[in-house]
């Protein structure tokens, strides 16, 4: 089955009151011409970050709350007065109706505030479709509004599975638009000469890539099913993930930890972390050769033995194989004193590590800025800037994260993702085992060990603490398909659920 039509989102737009007589496909901008904006999805990152990066000049004081040192990163270099939000939609009436109320208030005209982002795709006067969604919800958009010929800035990740990245990729290739991912720290030029000044063994043998996010949250209990606020549409909200009945720790932030909605902390923060790790490699327009994980979900409630209702894990190791060279991952979302709230990524050498600009020399020496010229740094415009200079130029090759680069950094999320839940219950030291005997990893297992006993002191971690031990996976990178393992190519995509499928042909 296909999508929804160009007749079904016809029917829909005079449904709502759009007039569709004059509708005429999307065309190249003009250089006096508005890029109109229509932004998906008002939440945290929506009602936040994307509604500020279309209206604030992030170089003046209090610009997305930036420091004076990092707003110079996401200027955009045309006028802003040129970039117009035309509309907000979010499945949450009460989120659409406040968000555009503030912005007719600010524009001094009609800000149109919609549910349904279906009634956006053939809307002449929306140019761009800024997508900030639950994760679900992203590659389907993103392909839609490709079909629409609607420019595209998709937060991360791209992709709910690896497959619907490779319709992203599809998609951004055949129709003439730019279509930007989420992943910002492409824009930032110390992080493009920290992975080349690594790449080039000036600060030692390169040993390994390294990516971690320490994020501490608290456990989300448990919520009972429930009747969905009447403001929201739940059918719409649901889309193209698995009919599940609504429960208040689904939305509006918490399905991050659920698969059939969220991808878990790795997908979440983690994703920033892997797309630096493989900028660090070169780029490879490939998938490692192999991936093995291990986690947990634990919080703190031993009434509850450690559960909470959330399915991801709060405990996450991987390590992938790009043709014996190592790419490392760990998360740790439990509340340890000893882990500071940190998320970054590291170039090991045998000298030391490089990260953001600087060189971490061994032996505890105080970190140097990096002497190293011989980078090329991103194209301008910063954050959202360098997408905007792309849609106004009509420039979709100097996009700082396309979907070439989104799909390979999306799918290392995936990847250890699939090892892990299709992984066993095992105790820590053979999961250790498991993970080889790469000295980085070791390490840092050992680290998150101790603060995890300190964390739940009442347990004894090694003996009495259940982790589920991944499977290691191959993968055949010209199928993008596990060779031979049915479990896992079953969770290389999803069945989706009708009106809302990803069309076969995009």
């Amino acid at each position: 089955m296909r999508a929804i039509s160009r007749r079904q989102c016809l029917k829909l737009l005079a449904a709502s009151g759009v007039s569709v007589a004059s509708y005429v496909p999307a065309h190249a901008l003009g250089a006096n011409e508005k890029i109109r904006i229509a932004i998906v999805g008002m939440g945290g990152l929506g009602s936040s970050v994307h509604v500020r990066a279309y209206t604030e000049d992030p170089a003046q004081p209090g610009g997305w709350g930036l420091p004076q040192r990092d707003a110079h990163i996401h200027r955009y270099t045309g006028d802003l007065s040129r970039v117009e939000i035309a509309a907000v939609c979010d499945v949450d009436n009460r989120r659409t109706q406040a968000l555009a109320k503030m912005l007719t208030k600010r524009y001094g005209s009609e800000v149109a505030g919609l549910q349904d982002a279906r009634t956006l795709m053939d809307d002449p006067n929306i140019d761009v479709l800024s997508i900030a969604t639950c994760n679900h919800w992203h590659a389907l958009l993103g392909v839609w509004a490709c079909q629409a010929g609607k420019h595209v800035y998709v937060e991360k990740p791209c992709s709910h599975t690896i497959a619907e990245g490779r319709k992203l990729i599809e998609a951004a290739a055949k129709y003439p638009v730019c279509v930007q991912h989420g992943t910002q720290r492409r824009n930032f030029s110390p992080w493009h000469q920290a992975a080349a000044a690594f790449r080039s063994g000036k600060y030692g043998k390169p040993l390994a890539v390294h990516a971690y996010t320490y994020r501490p949250r608290p456990g989300i209990g448990f919520r009972p099913e429930a009747t969905p606020p009447a403001a929201l549409d739940w059918n719409l909200w649901v889309g193209p993930a698995n009919e599940t009945p609504y429960h208040a720790n689904l939305q509006p932030y918490n399905w991050h930890w659920f698969w059939n909605t969220g991808n878990g902390e790795i997908g979440n923060t983690g994703v920033h972390y892997l797309d630096l790790c493989r900028m660090g490699l070169g780029d490879p327009q490939k998938h490692p050769a192999n991936v093995c994980s291990f986690g947990a979900r634990v919080v703190k409630d031993p009434g509850r033995d450690y559960k909470d209702q959330g399915e991801t894990p709060t405990i996450q190791f991987a390590i992938y194989d790009y043709d014996g060279f190592p790419c490392l991952f760990e998360a740790c979302s439990l509340e340890c004193k000893n882990l500071p709230s940190c998320r970054t990524t590291l170039f090991h050498t045998d000298e030391g590590y490089l990260s953001d600009g600087k060189f971490y020399p061994k032996k505890g020496k105080e970190p140097i800025d990096l002497d190293f010229k011989e980078f090329t740094p991103p194209n301008p415009g910063g954050w959202f800037g360098n997408f905007l200079n792309c849609v106004r130029d009509n420039t979709p090759e100097k996009l700082n994260a396309p979907m070439t680069v989104a799909h390979y950094s999306t799918a290392l999320v995936h990847l250890a993702n699939i090892s892990e839940r299709l992984g066993r219950p095992a105790k820590w030291d053979e999961c250790v085992a498991a993970m080889g005997d790469n000295a980085i990893l070791q390490e840092r297992m050992e680290v998150v060990r101790k603060n995890m006993q300190e964390f739940l002191p009442t347990l004894d971690v090694k003996k009495d603490m259940a982790f589920q031990l991944g499977e290691t996976l191959t993968l055949d990178n010209a199928t993008e398909t596990f060779p031979g393992n049915d479990r896992a190519n079953a969770l290389l995509s999803k069945a989706g659920r009708a009106p809302f499928l990803m069309p076969e042909t995009v």
